[in-house]
């Protein structure tokens, strides 16, 4: 999309670059061994790789006739959708936050230095507009799953959030695996829903519960190779908009959750990029927070705190999360049947 309007083959930024499997993300490079594990000659026929926005070209004669841009307008590199949103939430250079996007698929992200410091787990590193990386957690099983679990009980949003609303957290020890389809993390090849705990399948107030909470716990648990445990959580995309779903991932990650008024975070994202690199290459530099700022001072959206006492419910050594976790082990075939950990729950928190 990037070569279209300069007329030419343009970079590949590390946000698209990483994402080929072909980069070496500690060096910031093309890799040579893996580029000839995959064809002899392949590295002659990619394009430059480039770790940090820049401007890659002004627009072609083409565009400047056929749909009159001015002819000094510059091109930055392109990027995918979640290094952009990465801006678009204003968490580039950020440590402390981290965001988690609820649309088809659900991600938790967030920014890191280099790559140099990611620990060795679940996700991917891509690059970020500032050279830094950014590291993304993607799990398949996102809002068709929960979809789903709503239709199959003729249920619209706003019940679906009352649900979540009104029942208390940890769901009675009752839990789901909602693999729908096979996952990616963890990877699970072969799709089906796995209830533990006595969770009736006509149960709705429960499936509700039971999917929201599975899914809150596999962002938290299946993204720690991100880095420490975050400050606060952003979430955005069409999920951010249901207030009981928050409130779930609030006592599960244990820390506060924004959302923003803005939701289409990559498109807002991209335009912040092409920003910030006009105006450094023009003399009018601005940190990331502070172009952020001026645009988006009253774009918080909603806040939802967490309970202490819920987020215990999951944290607990005989906690919700323990006995999810047991019950992915047991599906995987990696661990003992669940049920003592569910009874361990429900010992520690009776009448729950």
């Amino acid at each position: 999309m990037t070569s279209l309007p300069i007329g030419r083959l343009a970079p590949l930024d590390a946000g698209d670059g990483f994402g080929t499997h072909l980069a070496d993300v500690r060096a910031g490079e093309w890799s040579d061994a893996a580029i000839e594990a995959v064809a002899p000659g392949l590295k002659a026929k990619l394009p430059a790789l480039r770790v940090k926005d820049e401007v890659v070209g002004r627009v072609s004669p083409y565009l400047v006739q056929r749909f009159s841009f001015r002819p000094e307008t510059e091109v930055v590199i392109g990027s995918g959708d979640n290094p952009c949103s990465l801006a678009g939430l204003g968490l580039i250079g950020v440590q402390d936050a981290r965001a988690v996007s609820l649309g088809t698929s659900d991600t938790c992200f967030g920014c890191m230095p280099s790559a140099a410091g990611c620990r060795p787990g679940e996700g991917h590193i891509f690059g970020a507009a500032d050279g830094s990386c950014m590291v993304l957690v993607c799990f398949k099983n996102g809002s068709l799953a929960r979809e789903r679990v709503k239709d199959s009980f003729g249920l619209n949003w706003n019940w679906f959030s009352r649900i979540l609303l009104e029942t208390r957290p940890g769901n009675r020890g009752r839990i789901m695996l909602p693999y729908f389809m096979p996952e990616i993390t963890p990877v699970v090849r072969e799709a089906g829903v796995r209830r533990f705990g006595g969770l009736a399948e006509g149960d709705a107030a429960g499936n509700v519960r039971a999917v929201a909470e599975a899914q809150a716990m596999a962002l938290r648990l299946h993204s720690q190779s991100a880095g420490p445990r975050p400050e606060r959580i952003v979430v955005t995309a069409g999920g951010s908009e249901n207030q009981g779903l928050l409130k779930v991932i609030a006592a599960v990650f244990g820390v506060e959750v924004q959302t923003r008024e803005v939701k289409e975070s990559a498109a807002v994202g991209a335009a912040l990029r092409a920003a910030c690199t006009w105006r450094t290459g023009h003399g009018f530099p601005a940190g990331w927070e502070e172009l952020y700022n001026a645009f988006f001072t009253s774009n918080a959206g909603r806040i939802v705190r967490p309970s202490a006492e819920a987020t215990h419910r999951y944290h607990a050594p005989k906690g919700l999360l323990a006995a999810y976790a047991a019950c992915g082990r047991f599906a995987r075939g990696s661990g003992p049947d669940p049920e003592a950990n569910i009874m361990a729950f429900r010992s520690a928190f009776p009448g729950s």
